[in-house]
């Protein structure tokens, strides 16, 4: 499974030696990350517009969070757009805009400077590794099942699944202290090696080898 949150799920019913975690791989980005490009004040979020990726919840957050000379742009689309955007009309956030769907997310990653993950819950949550290798400072619910896995008091902030209030709040803290987003920006590069092209190669292999050699 993608996870070790996924492992524990089956671990009542499944041996734990015949459970290997293998994560996904995220491309390297081969230009520039946070230290040498020129961002904007700009805030992302990536995913398809239904209720499971919970941009309602963040719409909620970023109304009630501190935002001023920030950009909110959600890209995706999806059945919810109506709906996203008539909270948007609602909330009277003027700050915020539904952009649509975009085949490379390269140009948007690389000109924003924080990420958002608002799920209530996913698979591994590919997204926040993209951002994470673009050099983004990173904020997700910490949703089952992916973000604990991906993020850690180091590299991005996880705030608690569904807690729109602790999520405003930590909006408003991160968007104040353009120190902090630089840090996180710089570690976020460098902090998901396992997740890369040759490590999750290497993963399947060494898998492949037990199974030939019965050895699993």
């Amino acid at each position: 499974s993608l996870t070790n949150e996924d492992a524990s799920k089956y671990a009542k019913w499944l041996d734990k030696r015949r459970h290997i975690v293998i994560p996904n791989i995220v491309e390297e980005v081969r230009t520039g990350t946070a230290t040498d490009l020129v961002r904007e004040n700009t805030v992302l979020a990536v995913g398809r517009l239904c209720e499971q990726k919970g941009f309602d919840l963040l719409l909620k957050a970023w109304n009630i969070a501190n935002t001023t000379g920030w950009n909110l742009k959600i890209i995706g689309e999806g059945n919810d757009r109506e709906y996203l955007q008539q909270l948007i009309k609602d909330y009277g956030i003027s700050n915020a805009s539904l952009v649509g769907f975009k085949n490379n997310l390269d140009s948007e990653y690389a000109s924003a400077k924080v990420f958002i993950l608002s799920s209530r819950y996913e698979g591994l949550g590919m997204v926040l590794l993209e951002a994470l290798s673009h050099g983004l400072a990173c904020i997700s619910f910490d949703c089952p099942a992916g973000p604990k896995s991906i993020l850690s008091k180091n590299n991005g902030i996880l705030v608690p699944a569904g807690d729109v209030n602790k999520l405003a709040i930590t909006i408003s803290e991160l968007l104040s202290d353009n120190k902090r987003i630089k840090k996180y920006c710089s570690i976020g590069p460098n902090s998901i090696d396992k997740y890369k092209k040759a490590n999750v190669q290497n993963s399947w292999l060494k898998l492949i080898k037990m199974v030939n050699n019965n050895a699993i």
